[in-house]
């Protein structure tokens, strides 16, 4: 059975075509979908959606720091003493905007999600490239932010009013690139800001927290066209290569994963989980307690799971090791990934991330059975 890498999205490169190039040329043959790079503003992740909605019609700033995030600064290549104390130059320094009438919500026409432009930009590069290298299993895949976490990154208090319209641009964008490509992409739900209430909630509570994220997730997905193709990817932030969600252990990952896979409608295709295990710059733990939930996790044979546990400070030999055990504790065979996407720090730390990555991925598996085959 083959290990398949798993690319959350953000590559290295200036325009899709350099960032495909980069994949295909260090771990290509190892990938089942492949994004576009989310290079140009889409590297702003949600960054880019909030950025729209400041020029939207139904909306006006509450708090402004000035200037807005810049990744040549994550990349190495502008002063960060220049953006201090600016728009997210840290957690302290998030603007907020807000509803021109608290009670109307923002007009779907005039939300841009990404996706759509993803589909245009990227498809015919991934197109070109999977029948250069011979890969007709891949699907194109592109990754957005979840409803909740559009909305609560633009509005804070007001998601709730907000959330609606987010979820309209959402499926209608879906509606549309489905009906285009049909089965050959995967749309990938990135979800930090519901993670982040299901880390913090008390144990006690961290079920009922993950199953109204779960099932708010469910109302999204059966919107869509049935048989579209869905990947989760269970964030814990990344800005400035620094996470939003701290984690003791990964049991709040699990217990939402959990409720996520139990709840997920049959007519909807759920392709793969990614569950990140490293905190931004942060490599991952080595104790194997931080990793014991993992032996709860429910998820059925044919959705795949992406472990993030890949790491510029980690050695090969560390990541082998640990992805041992990964493997162990879930029973099963485990797709290699980094945490988070690749395309907001140096490049020299991307490749050497991608050159493990395909390393892992195509070594003989610890109990003896070749990975590659």
């Amino acid at each position: 059975m083959t290990r398949n890498v798993h690319l959350v999205g953000a590559l290295p490169g200036d325009s899709p075509q350099e960032a495909l190039d980069l994949a295909y040329s260090m771990v290509g043959p190892y990938l089942r979908s492949v994004p576009d790079g989310e290079t140009g503003e889409r590297r702003k992740w949600v960054i880019a959606i909030f950025d729209m909605m400041r020029n939207h019609p139904d909306v006006i700033a509450a708090k402004d720091y000035g200037g807005t995030y810049d990744p040549a600064v994550d990349l190495g290549q502008a002063d960060p003493a220049e953006a201090a104390g600016k728009n997210w130059s840290d957690f302290d320094h998030i603007p907020r905007l807000k509803l021109r009438r608290w009670w109307h919500r923002p007009d779907p026409a005039q939300i841009r999600t990404g996706i759509v432009e993803s589909s245009r930009s990227g498809y015919p590069v991934f197109a070109k490239a999977r029948a250069e290298h011979g890969n007709p299993q891949q699907r194109f895949q592109i990754g957005f932010p979840g409803d909740f976490d559009m909305s609560l990154c633009s509005f804070g208090p007001q998601t709730v009013i907000a959330k609606p319209s987010f979820r309209r641009a959402i499926v209608r964008d879906i509606t549309a690139v489905r009906r285009e490509l049909g089965d050959d992409v995967v749309f990938q739900i990135e979800i930090p800001w519901q993670v982040l209430p299901v880390s913090m909630a008390p144990r006690p509570l961290r079920g009922s927290v993950a199953w109204y994220f779960a099932r708010a997730m469910r109302s999204l997905v059966t919107r869509c066209p049935d048989g579209t193709n869905f990947g989760v990817h269970l964030c814990l932030g990344d800005m400035h290569h620094r996470s939003v969600v701290r984690l003791k252990d990964l049991g709040p990952v699990v217990t939402f994963t959990n409720e996520i896979v139990r709840h997920w409608p049959a007519s909807h295709p759920l392709v793969y989980v990614h569950m990140p295990l490293a905190h931004g710059e942060e490599p991952p733990a080595t104790s194997p307690a931080f990793y014991q939930p993992l032996r709860q996790l429910h998820i059925p044979a044919h959705v795949r799971v992406a472990a993030g546990f890949v790491h510029e400070l980690r050695s090969e030999e560390e990541q082998r090791k640990l992805l041992a055990m990964l493997e162990d504790l879930a029973g099963r065979q485990l797709d290699v990934a980094n945490s988070c996407g690749l395309g907001r720090q140096r490049k020299e730390l991307a490749v050497y991330n991608l050159k493990q990555a395909a390393a892992l991925a195509g070594e003989r598996r610890h109990d003896g059975s070749d990975a590659s085959r």
